[in-house]
């Protein structure tokens, strides 16, 4: 029996990898600096 996938595209593309790992790390800081009290809304007094 033959291989159902074809030559040279076996799993997920690199560029989804490497767009998902991007979210991932973005969503990590936005969660640490939210844990470490700091947000978006500005400075305030």
């Amino acid at each position: 029996m033959t291989d159902p996938t074809p030559r040279g595209q076996t799993g997920v593309p690199r560029w989804v990898k490497v767009s998902a790992a991007i979210v991932l790390l973005l969503l990590l800081a936005v969660v640490v600096l939210h844990l470490a009290g700091n947000s978006f809304g500005g400075h305030t007094p």
